[in-house]
């Protein structure tokens, strides 16, 4: 008669501890990535114009507000999909055109900028 090796044999709590650890691992990585979410637009609803020409800070017309384009874009997607009245996600969609602006047309971001830093051009 053989008997059974102390790392082979499973036990009931051993596969609960295993399933809930995955289970923790799984839910943990899904409420991480919520917040970049389109579905959470409400969030940025009411926002006030802080940096209405964001010269004042980098980081857009507020600070509240992402700067990835792609991430404005789905919340601001969303929120028109909602039937969101326009006035209640402006700095959103300010934030989103400004954003839109500086890495589409200067490929920048404009996390970086800092305008009473920049001089002007000299002659070429």
């Amino acid at each position: 008669m053989t008997t059974p090796t102390r790392g082979t044999r499973r036990t009931p709590g051993r596969m609960t501890m295993a399933t809930l650890t995955l289970l923790c691992a799984l839910l943990g990585s899904t409420l991480v990535t919520t917040p970049a979410q389109a579905a959470d637009y409400h969030r940025y609803l009411d926002l006030p114009l802080t940096n209405r020409f964001a010269d004042k800070h980098g980081g857009g017309v507020n600070r509240a507000l992402p700067t990835d384009l792609r991430t404005l874009r789905k919340l601001v997607d969303a929120a028109r999909a909602g039937g969101t009245d326009p006035h209640r996600y402006a700095a959103l969609l300010f934030q989103y055109r400004l954003v839109q602006a500086t890495t589409e047309a200067a490929s920048t971001s404009p996390v970086g900028i800092r305008p009473r830093d920049s001089t002007p051009p000299g002659p070429p």
